[in-house]
């Protein structure tokens, strides 16, 4: 097999273990990993495909561990000197260097993952600065903010995620990560309107969309003014209408949780007409909505789903009842739940 050539070898790889696939095995991984050590020409074509969704994916601790081992070998020397000069030791030496660039090769990318493997990496070691986790966050997210394009990018909910953890992606040398981001999900219970302006400023290319949009649900309103509140996830529905706004290529959109916000029903919605093919609302309360007309503009939609969602009224959702199949004529799921 040493004689085929390497596009020919890589399909073959992917047929082992697909990165791009919806489920990735673990098996999978494994028979690929025992295909790159077989020699030098199967270890360059192996590599890549692994890497691909490195960042997406747990595995065991050790796993965990070596990862971020591999991504901070792969820093120039200012990046190590930085880290070293706040308290961080590499267990490495300062010349060396990695065979391949590893992060160039990491298209998608779980944030939770991470900060969670960064966490385990940081474990191994001894008196730790008290911002060790932010100073080798901002290190690796550099690093692939200059080394690669990032085409899928996620973060849920983390016991002990902050705000400022989050706030690191949208500093000036790293914002740039979400250039070539095709597949975004926001779910998380942070502040979004802290850094959903920097996205909207950089977001173009957005094709699958899944957030969490603001309301009462937030446990951040607890420890807010209701007042104080109400103007915070005002602010950052409209944010996250200019987001969607700008997404001219996207196909998918799930939103979930929240308030339905008018601006986002409609002003959005009918923007991405041209595009959208699939609408899902999950937990959204829609009190206070003006009536759906913005939802009426999609004639590409193809499949629309309501789920668990509250306060609509007969007002609210009369635009969308009198639409005919002239209307949406590709239309072929409408999956809406009796709670709703």
């Amino acid at each position: 097999m040493n004689n085929l050539i390497p596009e020919i070898l890589e399909e073959i790889f992917r047929c082992v273990y697909d990165p791009n696939a919806d489920s990735c095995y673990i098996a999978g991984r494994s028979n690929l990993h025992s295909c790159l050590l077989v020699n030098r020409h199967w270890c360059k074509i192996s590599v890549p495909i692994l890497w691909n969704r490195a960042l997406n994916y747990y595995g065991s601790i050790d796993e965990r561990q070596t990862k971020i081992f591999s991504l901070l070998k792969c820093l120039d020397q200012k990046s190590r000197h930085h880290l070293i000069n706040n308290g961080i030791t590499l267990p490495f030496s300062s010349e060396e260097v990695t065979i391949f660039q590893y992060a160039s090769y990491i298209e998608m990318l779980d944030y939770g993952k991470l900060i969670n493997s960064v966490e385990d990496w940081l474990n191994t070691l001894q008196k730790l600065p008290a911002e060790s986790l932010s100073l080798v966050l901002r290190a690796i997210l550099k690093l692939l903010a200059k080394e690669t394009k990032i085409k899928s990018f996620k973060t849920w909910p983390l016991k002990y995620s902050t705000d400022l953890i989050h706030l690191i992606l949208v500093e000036e040398d790293i914002e740039n990560l979400f250039l070539e981001v095709r597949d975004l999900l926001i779910v998380t219970y942070i502040r979004l309107d802290r850094w959903l302006g920097t996205l909207v400023k950089i977001c173009r290319k957005i094709e699958k969309l899944t957030i969490r949009i603001p309301g009462q649900t937030n446990s951040i309103c607890s420890t807010m003014s209701t007042s104080k509140y109400s103007q915070y996830y005002t602010v950052e529905s409209t944010q996250m209408s200019s987001l969607i706004q700008h997404q001219q290529t996207l196909q998918k959109l799930k939103i979930i949780e929240g308030l339905g916000f008018s601006v986002i029903i409609n002003e959005a919605l009918s923007s991405v007409k041209n595009s959208l093919t699939k609408l899902i609302l999950k937990y959204v309360d829609f009190e206070g909505c003006d009536p759906w007309y913005g939802m009426c503009t999609l004639y590409m939609l193809e499949v629309f789903k309501c789920k668990n969602c509250k306060g609509l009224t007969v007002e609210m959702v009369k635009p969308l009842v009198e639409c005919t199949n002239k209307d949406f004529k590709r239309i072929r799921k409408v999956d809406v739940d009796w709670n709703t």
